[in-house]
């Protein structure tokens, strides 16, 4: 399944049109249904990027230590995806204080995933400093 752009602009103006038509009668089901219509963009697009992933990772397992800069790689994007569209998920729900949590969450999260290549780059420069 090839990621088109027609598919995607096809399905989210399917959701878009149900979901405003849906949203004077019962204002739960248009967030249900945009939820709904969000999620399946989300896994088409994940789906798609199962090829760049798989070129990644053969490129990475050359590399000396590169599978382990690799997966924190995909855990750093994949959470902060995560956030971002879980944050905007909340946004259109209405709920900006949850929407800014999930986000700092997310941050932290990314954090505590890259500490790893944050110390040997820290390493790094102080082998190269140090006389």
């Amino acid at each position: 399944m090839e990621l088109s752009i027609l598919t995607v602009a096809s399905l989210g103006l399917l959701g878009l049109c149900l979901t405003l038509m849906v949203r004077n009668l019962n204002r739960e089901m248009a967030v249900l249904i945009s939820v709904v219509t969000s999620l399946l963009l989300l896994m088409y697009a994940l789906y798609s990027m199962r090829s760049i992933l798989e070129f990644l990772s053969s490129y990475f397992r050359i590399i000396s230590g590169g599978g382990l800069y690799f997966s924190i790689l995909v855990k750093v994007l994949i959470t902060a995806y995560a956030a971002d569209f879980t944050a905007q998920l909340c946004r259109d729900a209405g709920e900006n204080s949850i929407a800014s949590k999930v986000e700092l969450a997310g941050i932290v999260v990314i954090f505590t995933v890259a500490s790893p290549v944050i110390l040997s780059v820290m390493e790094l420069v102080a082998r190269l400093i140090t006389p």
